[in-house]
């Protein structure tokens, strides 16, 4: 696996912006299949996982709707490299905590993943930026519908497509959208605009970047079965839509006269401290960004674009910042790593990790 390659390769779904992108990063969905002729992955002896994972392979390898990039197989690879592949979101915890021969195809600038053999025996996923579930859902039952022509998947007429968490039966179709809403959670409000989902049956948690700033808010369809896929993504949709009205509401209050100052202030002390930090924890670097990101989205004079604190993100993560140095750092190093990575990234926004930055020790 050539992961040089990869740590040059910024995201494609993290370098644009799409509809609603000032409160929506980015949205996502997941699909989940199951050859019907095999047992679930858990229940397969190595030669059937062999067999599978080798008629899955050939069958996507075939199909238009997704040229693949890179097939990375996770076996050999080391925990460092496996957590650097969840940390890209191009698999799943589920896909890091399980055992044996697996694989994870990708395409489209990073913007598709198929990965084989994870809980069930392929699980798709299609991102795109801003508020575009639309989007990737066309995409993904694009891919599906190939998929489908060249694989039997376990479908039964009253319960929906076979899934290892009959949670997820039904359209086993996952529509999520990753939102920043720091003006609620400045404002107290988060947790309330947030439990009006529940009887939308839509889930919230902290994305997978965010899990340390609450800022950062992944929402979902709670429930797979008993909607069609137009309804789950429509469903979502709309909650995203309220959440990013909220959200623009709440800014437009620390905008007033009352809080502008205090708010500007707060913007260019994180900015201040990531220009010039010389050690700096993930948590508090994510707060930071968090706080620059609602300047930018609120038009304060930060010379800084989304894409690139969007990537920066993701850098930062502790799996890309040791494959970035070349080696599996402390926490002390680490956090002195992070601080100058962001002060590179904030001066030279232009400039991407490169290998070649790499340190030996």
């Amino acid at each position: 696996m050539n992961f040089e390659r990869f740590l040059n390769n910024r995201h494609g779904w993290l370098d644009l912006e799409g509809p609603d992108s000032d409160c929506v990063i980015a949205s996502s969905v997941a699909v989940s299949r199951n050859l019907v002729d095999a047992p679930f992955p858990a229940r397969l002896s190595s030669d059937a996982r062999r067999d599978t994972l080798d008629r899955m392979t050939d069958a996507a390898r075939s199909i238009r709707s997704l040229p693949i990039d890179d097939e990375v197989d996770l076996s050999p690879l080391l925990k460092i490299e496996r957590e650097f592949l969840r940390e890209r979101r191009l698999i799943t915890d589920e896909m890091l905590a399980a055992k044996g021969e697996r694989r994870v195809l990708v395409g489209d600038r990073q913007q598709a993943s198929l990965m084989l053999q994870e809980e069930d025996h392929l699980r798709l996923q299609v991102f795109r930026p801003g508020l575009a579930l639309d989007f990737c859902w066309e995409r993904a039952n694009r891919i599906d519908d190939e998929l489908a022509e060249r694989l039997t998947f376990a479908y039964h007429e009253e319960w929906g497509f076979c899934t290892s968490d009959p949670a997820n039966a039904g359209t086993a179709l996952r529509g999520h959208c990753f939102l920043h809403m720091p003006a609620l959670v400045m404002s107290g409000d988060a947790e309330r605009v947030l439990e009006t989902l529940e009887p939308l049956a839509i889930s919230a948690r902290p994305s997978v970047m965010g899990r340390s700033a609450p800022e950062f808010v992944d929402i979902f369809n709670a429930r797979t079965f008993g909607q069609t896929e137009s309804e789950v993504v429509r469903g979502v949709t709309e909650a995203a839509r309220s959440l990013a009205e909220y959200e623009r509401q709440a800014r437009e209050v620390l905008l007033g006269a009352d809080r502008r100052a205090s708010t500007e202030d707060l913007v260019y002390r994180a900015w201040g401290i990531l220009r010039h930090a010389r050690s700096i924890s993930y948590d508090e670097a994510m707060a930071l960004l968090s706080r620059v990101r609602l300047g930018i989205e609120m038009g304060l004079d930060i010379p800084m674009g989304l894409s690139t604190l969007n990537n920066l993100m993701v850098y930062m993560q502790p799996a890309h910042l040791d494959l970035l140095r070349g080696g599996s750092f402390g926490p002390d190093e680490r956090q002195h790593w992070r601080a100058e990575l962001i002060r590179h990234r904030l001066k030279y926004p232009d400039q991407g990790p490169r290998p070649g930055d790499k340190k030996s020790h």
